[in-house]
């Protein structure tokens, strides 16, 4: 699921304990059960926002919605 070119660059733990962890080198999200099993991905790069979106730091709100800075846009990705 990483791939060959990995960066844990951002992490963040939601209410109910899972893990989100920002992956720059592959241009995704993963989200991780508290038992460590992935249970979601995101690409951005598959994703709207394909503009070689680059994800660094992260965050989860407590309707579990994520947001990623994404710097060199200019924006944050929800």
């Amino acid at each position: 699921m990483w791939g060959s070119n990995t960066t844990a660059y951002g992490v963040a733990v939601d209410a109910s304990d899972n893990v989100y962890v920002t992956n720059t080198g592959n241009n995704r999200v993963l989200q991780y059960s508290s038992d460590g099993s992935i249970i979601w991905f995101w690409d951005l790069r598959e994703s709207e926002y394909r503009q070689s979106e680059v994800p660094y730091g992260i965050a989860v709100d407590l309707a579990h919605n994520v947001y990623t800075p994404a710097p060199q846009n200019n924006r944050v990705v929800q």
